[in-house]
């Protein structure tokens, strides 16, 4: 008999395209860099460097998702205009938009005055407003002006941002952003920034509920924080699964997901305060 020989990686690259996404095979290994979460169809967008994946946590079922056909590593991506769209931002290519309906990517880079963008958020108020940013500049789209550079961050190194509709804001609303120094947030007007006190550790990531926007969680290398006052008083609320968190978003009220540097994706149910594993 001939000696068995182990499947090449073009191989398997060719078996996967043929019979449909293998979740773990086209993926593996790759980095999280944004979940978000479809209320609609109850699916999380994964959006790793090279790849996105349509996922259903109730049935397990993964769908390979049409990337932009670009070189550089994808960097993170949001839902926008009513959850119908998906925008992703690129290391070295800009931003990209399509319908999530009718995939076709197109260029949205209008008034950037660079391409090297580390973050996409949307305005939660307001659908057709977009925010971009890297570690020196934060950036605003509307229809009318195109992108337009803002702010220049709340300074150091920034690991996350978003944006939340809780109430009391000067403009439409919040911007949240996580780094090695602690949790900053601003009026979305840019007015200044202010630190979060007594949150000073190095963070990762960071979510919010849509249902109650003055509820924010965040995660350190070794903690899960929650706080349900917009951001006065936080409370440790668990370990987390992995010490290289990269995404968190909140899900159904009470269930939080997140991702990480090794590609896994865990489920966290408040009720019995436990994580899974649910993709990888």
């Amino acid at each position: 008999m001939a000696p068995r020989m182990a499947p090449t990686r073009s191989l398997l690259c060719l078996l996967a395209a043929l019979s449909g996404p293998l979740v773990g095979v086209a993926s593996a290994a790759e980095p999280i860099q944004s979940l978000d979460w479809i209320s609609d169809s109850a699916q999380l967008v994964i959006t790793q460097t090279h790849h996105i994946t349509l996922f259903e946590p109730s049935t397990g079922t993964a769908k390979a998702f049409v990337s932009p056909d670009v070189d550089s590593a994808l960097s993170d991506a949001t839902l926008w205009g009513a959850q119908k769209h998906l925008l992703i931002s690129t290391r070295a290519d800009g931003l990209f938009s399509t319908a999530l309906a009718a995939p076709n990517w197109q260029p949205l880079n209008q008034g950037l005055d660079t391409q090297n963008l580390d973050f996409v958020f949307t305005n939660v108020a307001v659908t057709d407003i977009l925010y971009a940013a890297n570690q020196t500049s934060v950036y605003k789209y509307t229809p009318e002006d195109q992108w337009l550079n803002m702010d220049g961050g709340p300074g150091g190194v920034v690991t996350d941002y978003l944006h939340s509709d809780m109430p009391d804001s000067m403009d439409t609303g919040w911007i949240f952003a996580t780094g090695q120094t602690g949790i900053a947030f601003t009026a979305d007007c840019f007015c200044f920034w202010r630190d979060v006190k007594d949150m000073s550790d190095g963070f990762l990531a960071l979510a919010y509920q849509p249902e109650e926007p003055s509820w924010y969680y965040a995660a350190t290398a070794t903690t899960l924080f929650q706080t349900q006052d917009g951001a006065r008083t936080w409370q440790p609320i668990t370990t987390v699964p992995d010490n290289a968190t990269t995404a968190l978003v909140s899900g159904p009220m009470g269930t939080l997901y997140l991702g990480t540097a090794s590609g896994q994706l865990w489920s966290f149910n408040s009720a019995n305060n436990d994580w899974v594993k649910v993709y990888e």
